[in-house]
């Protein structure tokens, strides 16, 4: 951090850096970024980076320049740890990948968990092995939804509970959530094993986990911060107001930190892409969130509720 007199200013740099990012230079097999559509920071600390190898989204001719990918990387270092291709494992006229989450086993075991919306479907994948395979889920997961799955955005959560792992998944105009156990996945499971959690009384952006029980969230169109703790049953009386939002940014990203505080990324993307920035561009802001979470049900009016 820089600081002059009474400001302080947090310096910001690319990682990995932006002259090994050049576009044209990687091959299949490179650890070349195109598009990073999201991230995980692993408790071993690798920084895992899903990659769906496509650029120019926002045009009418998205340019597709390689296959999806995983690259890990060492965050102390910044040097590649794994490079896993996902082109076995996805179908590149279809698939939407989205959202990446990782287990890490007692047997010194590393697996990833990939949700992939377009076709309905999550990627279970062995790091140490250097093997996986695709689970399809079942009609059901997309029941109520008012997008079609390939234009739908499918939301995965890893949530860790004294009877085990487990990971939660929604489609964010489905009806519904679900949740089905880790260690199911890793058997390959039937569609018995997954559970249906309950209604959603509105379209839940996922935002991240915290507290290995916690899923934090907030409503499509909105931009307050909302918690459900997974312990407790999906009902809207057990959710909690975490900060109501002051400005027009949209929260994108939580996590919490080495000390137990919760921070919270957010920026006006929303009228980037709508192509509303003005002159000012592209900005976000990262800060913590301090104070106790208020419940839903005692402190919002009827807009505000889910």
């Amino acid at each position: 951090m820089l600081t002059n007199g009474d400001r302080c200013f947090n310096y910001v740099r690319a990682f990995p850096s932006i002259e090994s990012q050049e576009i044209g230079k990687g091959s299949r097999e490179s650890s070349q970024l195109f598009n990073v559509v999201d991230i995980y920071l692993g408790q071993d600390g690798t920084l895992w980076a899903l990659d769906v190898g496509i650029y120019e989204t926002l045009s009418d001719h998205p340019i597709r320049e390689n296959d999806p990918k995983v690259v890990g990387f060492d965050i102390s270092t910044g040097k590649v740890k794994y490079v896993i291709s996902l082109r076995s494992l996805s179908c590149l006229s279809r698939s939407r990948l989205q959202y990446i989450v990782v287990e890490y086993l007692k047997e010194s075991t590393t697996v990833l968990y990939i949700g992939d919306g377009g076709t309905r479907s999550i990627i279970v994948w062995y790091v140490e092995s250097n093997e996986g395979y695709r689970i399809k889920l079942p009609h059901i997961v997309i029941q109520g939804c008012s997008e079609l799955p390939h234009e739908d955005v499918f939301y995965i959560a890893l949530i860790e509970l004294c009877t085990g792992n487990y990971l939660y998944f929604s489609y964010l105009s489905s009806s519904d959530l679900y949740r089905v156990r880790t260690k199911d996945l890793r058997r390959q499971m039937n569609p018995r094993c997954i559970v249906n959690i309950g209604k959603k009384p509105c379209k839940m952006v996922f935002l991240g986990v915290g507290y290995e029980t916690v899923l934090y969230f907030r409503i499509r169109g909105q931009n307050h911060l909302y918690s459900w703790d997974s312990r407790l049953s999906f009902l809207e009386e057990n959710f909690m107001v975490v900060r109501k939002s002051k400005d027009c940014r949209a929260i994108t990203h939580v996590d919490v930190d080495n000390v137990g505080t919760l921070w919270v990324l957010e920026s006006n993307i929303q009228d980037y892409l709508m192509g509303h920035v003005g002159c000012y561009g592209p900005n976000m802001m990262l800060g913590p969130v301090l104070g106790d979470p208020i419940p839903v049900w005692s402190n919002c009016n009827e807009e505000e509720k889910c």
